[in-house]
């Protein structure tokens, strides 16, 4: 029982996260269906596809380019690095979530993607990006952020149904 708790105690933390407050929709309240196998198979899959193209994204970008200055320079090369760094996180719980599926995982990988879709908007919203519109970068981020809404509710889904089982019996991925 005592490890029932502090697994609990654990994901309540996760859920009490400033992060968790992104797992809302646009009208204010999360989404209660889980997602069924098949379905967090495909996501995983668009998820895992997406990334290729967000590292590439990544590393094409030149802080120098279009001549910002050098302190916008300089916090879009550190806020790059970490963008690269999710990607990593995103991949590697990606890997893992296709052996095991966890709400530990799963809510991982919701930040992992929440933090290059929050990159992503930040270069749209400074104008900053490479042979691309605007438009696109804005749609990227967002596309990003839709991701991330349906993982966080889901995982949040999960953690409230094990919270309210006795030890998650009723939750089986």
């Amino acid at each position: 029982m005592r490890r029932c708790s502090t697994f609990v105690a654990i994901a309540l933390a996760m859920l009490l996260s400033p992060l968790a407050a992104t797992a809302q929709n646009s009208g204010g309240a999360t989404e209660k269906k889980l997602m069924v196998a098949g379905e967090r198979a495909a996501l995983l899959n668009r998820i895992a596809h997406d990334l290729v193209g967000w590292k590439a994204k990544l590393n094409a970008l030149d802080p120098g380019k279009g001549n910002p200055s050098y302190d916008v320079g300089k916090f879009i090369e550190a806020e790059k690095l970490v963008a690269l760094g999710a990607v990593n996180s995103a991949d590697a719980s990606i890997s893992r979530l296709r052996a095991k599926w966890t709400i530990y995982q799963e809510l991982g990988l919701a930040d992992s993607v929440d933090v290059i879709s929050l990159f992503f908007a930040q270069l749209a919203d400074a104008g900053v990006f490479n042979n691309e519109s605007l438009s696109a970068t804005r749609e990227d981020a967002a596309e990003m952020g839709a991701v991330q809404i349906m993982l966080k509710n889901d995982g949040m889904e999960r953690l409230r149904l094990l919270e309210a089982s006795p030890c998650g019996e009723n939750i089986k991925p």
